[in-house]
């Protein structure tokens, strides 16, 4: 229900565009939406996509995830940056093999 009123708003104000700006500017608003919908961080960082969210619209909203899900809260250490690279471009074949400590 969340992600449908979400869409629906953002429907509605690309809608709100097209009346007001033209037909060219729902579609910008689109392809920027789009654009950082795809931008991340490097595994292990947590992306916040705060570019979505003003794009969107969603940064005038406050929910209760805004207080409750910060990652930074989060009980689990965040995992070495180094490691998480080498797994996801295929460089470690197994979890057992470890990077040499002591640098």
């Amino acid at each position: 229900m969340q992600t449908s009123y979400k869409e629906q708003a953002f429907s509605s104000k690309l809608g709100f565009y097209r009346n007001t700006q033209g037909l060219s500017a729902p579609f910008q608003r689109q392809m920027e939406a789009t654009i950082l919908s795809q931008y991340q961080r490097l595994p292990g960082l947590h992306s916040e996509f705060l570019g979505l969210d003003v794009v969107t619209g969603a940064d005038e909203d406050f929910g209760f995830e805004d207080v409750l899900n910060n990652p930074r809260d989060s009980v689990r250490p965040p995992q070495p940056l180094h490691d998480v690279m080498e797994r996801k471009l295929g460089l470690v074949h197994s979890q057992t093999a470890s990077r040499p400590t002591g640098f």
